[in-house]
């Protein structure tokens, strides 16, 4: 029997805390999983535990030889002799093995197999990343070649045993019994058929297999202008093979060598091999493995491969979402014209990067990124093309992005009702609202929509379609409000609102609305919220009539400039500077609380005859 272990200082710390608390031997050693001569010997005698002389041959390998072992193994392929000779230990084989054995840091494994990529193949692999940033991967059909044997793939034959129970057995004939090699293909929009190979193929029989299987899957297709992929085999690349499919006017991919990793097809094969080997199946015939491998092949759904495809997308989004994730990311949609997806990061500001549109193209899940420059912002774009529906594909990218960044919307611009009704669906509480023309089309969807979001700091409405009739007269509930086109916009919805920022454009309040505004804020009955108000009306009369009837009845002081104080309005995190020029004249209102509104006018910058007042409320310094 061996010898057990002495006790650890653990433990000796537990029998004595279990001493003191009355505890027998016989209690402490059950606890402890000890035998009871052990406790027994320790609590006896604890001071002269473990000082007897220890029988037995001394060891022959000091601490130091043992280290000395560990480090040289360490992630080495050399045996236990090469360890044993390199170190000239005075000891057997089976003592270096026992050490390394006794480490929990060292265990024996098999290599991975990986290929053999040089400084050459690296170069290539990486100048590939570069050059498919923008490939749309759609477009693509993926190829390989496969050996499937009648006794199944090597090392595939695992199962869960019963120690209690006989255990299985694996059978396996000369050469796997008898082989095929397939060659498959397959792109987002199906497979291709699969063709069976000779072992010794040349050139003339890899052309002739495509004629047969290939160029019928891309007559289907004609239209897509699709690109065939395929790794650097000979009779791939050889100059026959090339020109054979320069004269059928098929676009070949340039694929770097050794990279089997980079090809989707190695996935479909895997889950090929997983139902036609499934639970160790063998077969007795080349035609019967056949037949299974062409009902897997079949099998196939066409999402498994989309999804396959999108992965190509999902690693490099969750790549850069690792990299962001100590900097949380500012999500903005675009859905109009441009059809944008936005990302900008705390700790860049100035850096936006965007998942793009093109506008002929349509919208795709694919990237690839360029990168423009202004004054202000550095733009890296993600260009994204279409599947027919950019709405629904814009919907499931946004909800995409927002998985993969773990953040919500912040801010979205919307073009079509359909964005805005599953916005009310996916994220009723957002940062920032812009609904473009044409969205809403009667009171009752305005209202619907002014219940069911809640923005939580601005909200902008381009509401060039409205008709004349069209009349709002409920506040609308948000902190921030602009409106273009605003002659709907009323003044009951003002006086009864809640906003501290108003912004209104092409209104049709007159000056006497714009008077009663500032007379229920200078009363403080009304408005005690208002921080800034914008309006552009169109001018009922000449600038200085139009600003003593604006003022009629108000008590008011007027400066010239008002100091060049800057008036500041914070919009959609970015930060709007009005600063009133030294020739513009002034009127300052007080109110009770101290509480000064400036107003001031000026002529609004637009091909209407619009007149623009300015009213800011501040708090004058003591």
């Amino acid at each position: 029997m061996p010898r057990a272990t002495h006790l650890s200082d653990s433990e000796r710390a537990q029998i004595d805390a279990f001493k003191t608390a009355g505890w027998s031997n016989r209690r402490i050693a059950a606890r402890l999983g000890r035998s009871f001569n052990c406790i027994n010997t320790f609590v006896n005698n604890p001071d002269h535990y473990e000082t007897n002389k220890k029988s037995g041959a001394p060891k022959k390998l000091t601490d130091r030889d043992t280290r000395s072992i560990i480090r040289l193994a360490s992630n080495s392929m050399k045996s236990c002799n090469d360890i044993k000779n390199e170190l000239k230990l005075d000891v057997s084989k089976s003592t270096v093995w026992r050490t390394l054995d006794s480490n929990q840091n060292i265990v024996r494994a098999k290599l991975m197999s990986a290929p053999m990529l040089t400084d050459a193949h690296k170069a290539n692999r990486l100048q590939f990343a570069r050059n498919n940033m923008a490939t749309d991967w759609d477009k693509i059909i993926f190829s390989d070649e496969k050996k499937f044997n009648l006794d199944g793939p090597d090392g595939f034959n695992s199962y869960w045993h019963d120690l209690k129970k006989d255990p299985l057995h694996f059978s396996k004939r000369n050469f796997g019994g008898g082989r095929l090699m397939v060659w498959g293909a397959f792109s987002s929009a199906g497979t291709v058929d699969l063709a069976f190979l000779s072992f010794r193929m040349n050139s003339t029989d890899y052309q002739d297999a495509m004629t047969a299987k290939l160029i019928p899957y891309l007559r289907r297709f004609h239209r897509r202008q699709l690109t065939y992929q395929q790794d650097n085999a000979s009779i791939h690349a050889s100059r026959s093979t090339l020109d054979w499919f320069k004269s059928k006017k098929i676009k070949v991919m340039d694929w770097p060598a050794c990279s089997p990793d980079l090809n989707p097809m190695e996935n479909v094969w895997a889950e090929l091999v997983r139902v036609v080997y499934g639970q160790g199946k063998q077969y007795q015939t080349v035609s019967e493995l056949q037949t299974a491998i062409v009902d897997a092949w079949k099998n196939l759904k066409k999402p498994y491969l989309q999804k396959l495809v999108f992965s190509l997308l999902s690693k490099r989004a969750k790549k850069v979402a690792k990299l962001n994730r100590l900097s949380p990311v500012t999500i903005c949609l675009c859905c109009g014209s441009d059809n944008q997806i936005r990302l900008t990061r705390s700790t860049e500001p100035s850096r936006i990067l965007i998942i793009d549109s093109q506008k002929d193209n349509g919208f795709s899940k694919y990237p690839y990124v360029h990168f423009f420059t202004n004054d202000r912002y550095t733009f890296d774009y993600l260009t994204l093309k279409d599947n027919g529906n950019y709405i629904e594909e814009y919907k499931e990218m946004a909800q995409h992005v927002c998985e993969v960044f773990r953040s919500p919307i912040h801010q979205i611009e919307i073009a079509k009702e359909s964005v805005l009704e599953w916005l009310i669906r996916f994220q009723p509480i957002i940062r920032y609202v812009e609904i473009r023309e044409n969205v809403i089309d009667s009171v009752e969807t305005l209202d619907r929509i002014l219940k069911s979001l809640k923005v939580t700091e601005h909200f902008q409405l381009v509401s060039l379609t409205f008709s004349e009739k069209f009349q709002y007269t409920e506040p609308i509930p948000f902190q921030t409000v602009t409106i273009f086109y605003s002659s709907w916009f009323t003044l009951p919805s003002i006086l009864n609102g809640n906003n501290s920022i108003i912004r209104l454009f092409n209104s049709k309040l007159t000056p006497k609305d714009i008077n009663t505004i500032l007379r229920e804020w200078q009363m403080g009955s009304k408005l005690r919220n208002l921080e800034f108000f914008e309006i552009a009306t169109p001018i009922f009369q000449n600038r200085e009539s139009h600003f003593n009837e604006v003022l009629k009845d108000l008590n008011w002081t007027e400066s010239v400039g008002n100091d060049g104080r800057p008036l500041t309005v914070k919009i959609d995190d970015e930060m709007r500077t009005y600063r009133v020029r030294e020739v513009d004249r002034v009127r300052n209102l007080v109110r009770s609380d101290g509480m000064i509104g400036s107003v001031s006018l000026r002529k609004a910058i637009d091909k209407i005859e619009n007149i623009r007042l300015i009213f800011q409320v501040w708090r004058r310094q003591t």
